[in-house]
């Protein structure tokens, strides 16, 4: 209704003469909106002869309260010869029980005009009350046949909502609060107050007469006794599960969350302040690893109220409790087996994979590797009846040689789906297996990718007096088997058996050395070289060079300067060569050689290195050689001592000796001068020239030792399109080492971003799904210059340890 309708209704009742003229007052009922100070200020300019009357006046102090009693008497005491409109009234009503409430209502039909003045009229606007009002009249109103104080019909039940918080509560709503009666009569008056969402009321008087009034005769007011209620009853959200140490904490920022989005439900609340679109198994990871706790509380919550029970989401974030960093990779490892259902095993590994993308290593917990094995220990039982308990993979086992068959298909199908290649316990547990023929090649190619990449036959298509492919590829295989040891003993006696095999193979004009067919190649940028990489890697360095998107331009097989040490090769070598020697001091000489151990920090380092040559050199094209390769030999077939050099080099595969010195012939070494006249004696075998090694050697003249690939790669085509590169952050600190920076337009496909810095880092920028940005880690968070290189473009910022950014950081 407007304002004329509501002066229709005045003018009406106007005329009406008889006990509408003895009894003036009137209740008008109206809709509680932001309109209702207007709408009344309009009736008392348009209604004759008007005053307003407003119960707030009468209050003995701000947060005083008056009896019903009283109330009636006021009105009695109202001049007689004009017209009112007491406001408050609504407010005042909803504060009294049932039975004041009717004494009240009575009472005030009661009041008389002076006979003079019969046409006064006390106005009496309503709010929500036309319901509870009519039914009292209908029940105590004596003189309702022939006169009805209602001035309109209405079925409006509208109220703000007002809740009454128990003394232990704090909550911060802004405006939207009352702390005394006099502003809870004041409410309608106040544009402070927003009607359309929830009002906090303090006020110690209206919570005494409150509890006087409830149940009966309280509309929209609820007593809230905890945090819990404040989330249900005001905005609608329950069965919440709470957090153990942060309950009242997490649900205050909770609330103060929907108070600034109000209309917004739970679920995009979160979305919101997890910057997120979505939440899946793809993405559940890196929401996780970019939020507080309090957000990590918000995402278990989330997936609770949408995920099904069944689904994998929802059964692991169940476990989650404390919300430390490393809670949830606990959680998915230590509840791996009790998935059975292929798609929980499938998401699982789906999280896996995003968690792998995000850390750089993963190192799992002593009760996290024992679990594993206890499960391993059960399939081997359960399969052969026979007690297993594995210990480590440092040793080959025997004791399950005969069960080959029954362990192959019960490890395939009841351990291995819940191995991935994520942490290096992992990727050890799978060469194990694989040594000891408990799975095969080809299930891995899902699991291990990489191990697969290097176990996989290989074919250059060069072909030389050696059978080089047939070589390495056996002597791959031999490398993951623990049962044919003997057989490396009878390959390299086929190219090494004496020194004339070794020279037939060895001076083949075709296996040039290195620098030398490099020469040829005037198309290539840089040269990096492998130190210790050798050519059993070949076929693995091409795989994973394809994965990165490079074409592979030529493939060749190369022979080292012999002794096969890096000191050698150095002189042959041009100094703008770029050497990386990760593999040569965490590999060959990093540790004490493991089959296992050594093979998976073989293949785990070399990726990293032809990751950071990918970050260096772009689109290419670029060439990889290696100064030699390294030999594991002496620990395939094991021989016992038979020589005493002990003046000889690397751990006895070499001996820099004098040209007069007599050394006896023997077909297990090399009597060698090389270019300079330099004499040496050099291990054709495994055989050692003074004890057994206990590390990978290198140094010889065993095929793995001495040939080397030279490869030269590059992308198959340049994008044309042309980048902008902006930093978002480029603050760091010692603790803070993250920049970001956002790219335009959109990464094409198989385009990467890199990021290089002066403190040596070299990482790919990832996508924050998120924050639509892309970051990585620096080294170390200090002031430095960095760049971001996206195929031949190249861009130049400086990292700020202090608060003060650039201009618009914004680099054409």
């Amino acid at each position: 209704m407007n304002i004329n309708d509501y002066l229709e209704l005045v003018n009406k009742d106007q005329i009406k003469e008889g006990s509408y003229d003895r009894y003036p007052v009137r209740f008008l009922s109206l809709n509680y909106d932001e309109g209702t100070a207007s709408l009344i200020v309009q009736l008392q300019n348009r209604i004759k002869n008007v005053d307003i009357i407003d119960i707030k006046d009468y209050l003995p102090g701000p947060d005083g309260w008056i009896t019903s009693g009283n109330l009636v008497d006021i009105i009695k005491k109202l001049k007689p010869k004009r017209n009112y409109i007491l406001i408050g009234f609504s407010e005042y009503a909803r504060f009294l029980n049932q039975n004041e409430f009717i004494s009240l209502i009575v009472s005030l039909l009661e009041v008389e005009n002076n006979p003079e003045y019969p046409k006064r009229r006390i106005y009496i606007p309503c709010f929500a009350l036309y319901s509870v009002i009519k039914k009292t009249l209908n029940d105590y109103h004596r003189r309702k046949n022939s006169l009805n104080p209602l001035l309109n019909e209405t079925d409006i039940e509208d109220l703000p909502r007002v809740y009454f918080l128990d003394s232990s509560l704090s909550i911060d709503l802004g405006s939207n609060e009352i702390n005394s009666s006099s502003e809870w009569f004041g409410l309608w008056r106040d544009p402070s107050i927003d009607v359309t969402k929830p009002i906090i009321c303090t006020s110690p008087t209206l919570a005494y007469f409150y509890t006087e009034a409830s149940p009966s005769n309280v509309y929209n007011i609820r007593y809230l006794k905890d945090y819990g209620d404040v989330l249900q009853q005001m905005y609608g959200i329950m069965d919440l599960v709470p957090d153990k140490n942060n309950k009242d904490n997490y649900y205050k920022q909770l609330i103060q969350l929907l108070d600034k989005n109000p209309g917004s439900s739970f679920e995009n609340i979160v979305l919101h302040e997890l910057n997120s679109q979505t939440i899946n198994t793809d993405t559940f990871y890196s929401t996780w690893k970019t939020g507080n706790k309090f957000n990590r509380w918000l995402l278990k919550n989330y997936i609770l109220r949408n995920n099904p029970e069944e689904t994998y989401l929802h059964k692991i974030v169940e476990k989650i409790d404390d919300f430390d960093d490393n809670e949830i990779i606990n959680v998915v490892y230590t509840s791996a087996f009790e998935f059975k259902d292929t798609e929980s095993i499938k998401d699982r590994k789906i999280v896996l994979s995003s968690i792998k993308k995000l850390e750089k290593e993963i190192n799992l917990s002593y009760k996290i590797t024992s679990y594993f094995r206890s499960q391993f220990d059960n399939v081997v039982k359960k399969v052969t009846a026979v007690s297993y308990e594995l210990q480590d993979f440092k040793e080959d086992d025997e004791l399950l040689v005969d069960k080959g068959e029954e362990l192959l298909k019960g490890v395939t199908e009841q351990f291995l789906p819940y191995l991935t290649d994520t942490t290096k316990f992992e990727r050890d547990f799978i060469i194990w297996l694989l040594r000891q023929q408990m799975i095969n090649k080809e299930c891995i190619q899902s699991v291990y990718p990489n191990l697969y990449k290097y176990i996989d036959y290989y074919d250059s298509g060069n072909k030389y007096r050696i059978d080089a492919d047939g070589y390495f590829n056996q002597y791959r295989d031999l490398r993951l088997s623990s049962r044919e040891s003997t057989r490396y003993s009878q390959i390299i006696h086929q190219y090494n058996g004496t020194s004339e095999l070794f020279y037939s193979w060895y001076l083949d004009s075709e296996l040039e050395y290195p620098e030398v067919l490099l020469k040829k190649n005037s198309q290539i940028n840089r040269v990096h070289v492998l130190d210790g990489v050798g050519a059993e890697f070949t076929g693995y360095l091409i795989r994973l060079l394809e994965n990165l998107g490079y074409s592979i331009e030529d493939v060749s097989y190369c022979k080292s300067h012999l002794p096969s040490i890096t000191e050698v090769a150095g002189h042959y070598y041009a100094d703008s060569y770029i050497w990386d020697r990760d593999y040569d001091t965490k590999v060959i000489h990093g540790d004490f050689y493991y089959h296992v151990d050594n093979l998976e920090r073989s293949l785990s380092i070399i990726a990293d290195i032809i990751n950071n040559i990918s970050i260096e050199e772009g689109d290419g094209p670029f060439a990889i050689t290696a100064d030699h390769g390294a030999s594991v030999g002496h620990k395939l077939d094991k021989k016992e001592k038979a020589y005493n050099y002990d003046k000889s080099e690397h751990d006895g595969r070499c001996w820099h000796i004098k040209e007069s010195q007599f050394v006896p012939a023997s077909d297990d070494y090399l009597d060698y001068v090389d270019e300079n006249d330099d004499r040496w004696i050099i291990s054709l075998n495994q055989q050692s020239l003074y004890n057994n090694s206990k590390y990978m050697v290198h140094g010889g003249a065993t095929p793995e030792e001495v040939i080397v690939p030279v490869i030269v790669a590059s992308k198959s085509k340049k994008s044309s399109k042309r980048y902008k590169v902006r930093a978002n952050n480029l603050k760091v600190s010692g603790l803070q080492k993250t920049v970001d920076f956002k790219i335009i337009p959109e990464l094409e496909k198989g385009t990467k971003a890199m990021l290089l810095g002066k403190d040596g880092t070299r990482a790919e920028l990832q996508y924050n799904e998120t924050t639509k940005t892309w970051n990585a880690d620096l080294n170390r968070g200090i002031k430095q210059p960095i760049e971001v290189r996206i195929n031949d473009q190249k861009f130049s910022f400086e990292t700020v340890p202090t608060v003060k950014m650039g201009d618009d950081l914004f680099d054409d």
